[in-house]
């Protein structure tokens, strides 16, 4: 091959490897600089979203009209000029003011039974709907064959016979 063709299949590659990667660098540059609040501002009110209002009701520190609020995304932006992370500005909050200063509970400890609690519930719920069908269909059956007029008595007892092995046999799953 000659070296201007081999130099040509060279641009033509380079050429598509950035066009193929260009909309990769695009996108994690848009991605990068959403996560990344613009201004102090913005980082305040980010963190102030997190933290609850002890003077409103359910109310974050970022909505709060209230002189206390005012007061903490004031410490938040001197604690962020000073340096400090998010999460050690939120340590601090927490050292003044327990816990409850958190607008989410945490996902360790007792806030750990909170987020859990509506899967538990889930499997409750589920285990006990299993358990009432399961009586309700048995009763329709056992029902079902007492109602038939040519069925003796040793069927009956043969048919109530292995609904208790069958009860058994679901009582040994759980």
């Amino acid at each position: 091959m000659s070296r201007l063709r081999l130099a040509n299949l060279l641009m033509v590659n380079i050429i598509t490897l950035v066009l193929l990667l260009a909309p990769t660098f695009v996108i994690a540059t848009k991605v990068y600089a959403e996560s990344q609040p613009a201004n102090i501002d913005d980082q305040v009110r980010q963190i102030a979203k997190d933290l609850k209002c002890l003077v409103c009701e359910n109310e974050s520190v970022a909505d709060s009209p209230s002189p206390l609020a005012a007061d903490m995304r004031e410490t938040i932006k001197e604690k962020l000029l000073a340096g400090e992370t998010p999460e050690q500005i939120k340590a601090y909050f927490v050292q003044q003011y327990g816990e409850q200063i958190l607008l989410t509970p945490p996902k360790e400890g007792f806030g750990l039974l909170v987020w859990s609690w509506p899967i538990l519930a889930i499997i409750i719920c589920g285990i006990a709907l299993f358990f009432a069908m399961n009586k309700w269909v048995r009763r329709k059956s056992v029902s079902i064959i007492e109602s038939s007029n040519h069925v003796s008595d040793t069927e009956i007892e043969d048919a109530e016979i292995l609904q208790e092995i069958k009860d058994r046999r679901v009582s040994e799953l759980w």
